[in-house]
């Protein structure tokens, strides 16, 4: 938990938490980057508050430079030596004691150190005598202490294939099963990286409301039928809440702005361009910098610290239309999140963004749009090709200034926004962790 810094973080929290409180042991292996830890060293820990059938082995990883990155370019190589030979043996001992019956390992960068960590534990039970057949051999059909299972959380071949083709496909190939966001990335994982001559069949699996919240939402202060819910009146905000990398196409949101501010159509909206901005780094700063210079001389917004409940209740309470900039995502949480305080987004039409299934627009929930797949700059000063999506930021300023479909989508945002919380989300992930569990144990 210490130093969460995007939505794959938080999501991979929520879904341990809630398959533990289903009843489910589990042990969590993560990196902690080293300033967020007083001493220096890895350890096993519990967090108040999280069930007690849920315990952390947090591993320091002293590389803080690339702490906040999920790419190539993340520790991961560090992750996989101090889950290995650089982890202390009363922490290797926890594991071996655990004794998994599956691996849950989110994203490509887990399994590396799942397997670095999977010797340490054969090593542990063979100097013990405890081993059985399979850990006595150390080419051990998978080197893995249980069946792995790849929880895709983001496809990073889409962006970058050269950095990420081979590590995504070899863990899929090393896994008994695949858990995706959405649909298009099941087809792309069974398509693209799925070993040769082998038919993967990734299930999806939409991630939740997380619970806190989710109970923050369905308080009666967030009622419709009460004196204290805000109505689309009191709502100023158009807000822009993902990671400011590249992927995530935060420019977007600031050719929208740099289009309303140069037709005066903030003023006249009455809408105040919010950039949530906690994300470090230069392109970070870049795209802080850039759209302090789209929004000049209108009243604007950056929230630079990286927001809990209470802070993204405080910020969707407080938005008129929550914009989503990017053409293609795993899910997006955040368009769920603003649904929960009834707060509409507009985001891309045709299933590319994973959310949209879960507040689908032909049920009323979302707004629509219609970016243009092409590739694009982008200049603060209107030299590039922003007038390709001016359709688009038209569509989103009738949107801001129709109150009513704002209040209608909002509520229907709303409810579909809680209708799929933790607990569901936590029993369809464990249908599939029993799935690959009878399996393996038939084989055996």
């Amino acid at each position: 938990r210490a130093g969460a810094f995007s939505g794959n973080g938080v999501y991979a929290q929520s879904q341990a938490r809630a398959l533990a409180k289903a009843g489910h042991e589990v042990h969590v292996v993560s990196g902690v980057p080293s300033n967020s830890l007083e001493r220096k060293q890895s350890r096993r820990t519990h967090y108040p508050g999280d069930p007690p059938n849920l315990v952390v082995t947090e591993i320091l990883l002293s590389e803080d430079h690339k702490w906040g990155r999920l790419d190539a370019e993340c520790g991961w190589r560090e992750f996989a030596e101090r889950a290995g030979p650089g982890l202390e043996e009363d922490l290797v001992r926890g594991i071996a004691d655990f004794d998994p019956d599956v691996i849950l390992g989110v994203d490509w960068s887990s399994l590396p150190a799942a397997r670095s960590l999977s010797r340490r534990v054969r090593s542990l039970k063979r100097r013990e005598g405890t081993a059985g057949e399979d850990t006595l051999c150390d080419n051990a059909p998978t080197h893995l202490i249980a069946p792995f299972v790849y929880s895709n959380f983001r496809v990073f071949t889409r962006s970058a294939p050269e950095a990420h083709a081979k590590l995504e496909a070899d863990a899929v190939a090393a896994a008994r099963g695949v858990l995706v966001l959405c649909r298009e990335d099941a087809d792309f994982v069974a398509e693209r990286l799925s070993p040769p001559g082998i038919a993967v069949a990734p299930r999806v699996v939409l991630p939740p409301l997380r619970e806190d919240v989710r109970l923050l939402a369905e308080s009666p202060a967030e009622s419709t039928e009460t004196p204290d819910a805000v109505s689309v009146s009191e709502r100023k905000y158009l807000t822009c809440c993902v990671r400011l990398s590249p992927e995530k196409e935060p420019e977007n949101f600031l050719r929208l702005c740099r289009w309303l501010a140069a037709r005066d159509a903030l003023r006249s909206a009455s809408l105040v361009p919010v950039l949530c901005a906690s994300t470090r780094g230069e392109y970070a700063a870049s795209v802080r910098s850039r759209f302090q210079e789209c929004v000049r001389g209108n009243e604007h917004r950056i929230v630079t610290e990286h927001l809990d409940a209470k802070g993204l209740r405080d910020l969707f309470r407080a938005t008129k239309l929550n914009y989503h900039p990017c053409r293609k995502d795993a899910y997006g949480m955040t368009v769920v999140e603003a649904g929960a305080f009834g707060a509409p987004s507009v985001a891309q039409r045709g299933g590319g963004v994973g959310a949209t299934h879960t507040l689908r627009e032909k049920d009323g929930a979302l707004l629509g749009m219609d970016l243009r797949m092409t590739e694009r700059s982008f200049s603060s000063s209107g030299s590039d090709d922003a007038d390709d999506d001016e359709a688009a930021h038209a569509e989103v300023l009738k949107h801001a200034l129709d109150a009513a479909t704002l209040a209608r989508v909002g509520a229907a945002a709303r409810r579909a926004a809680t209708a799929w919380d933790e607990a569901a989300n936590a029993e369809a992930v464990a249908r599939a962790l029993r799935d690959v569990i009878d399996a393996h144990r038939r084989v055996d």
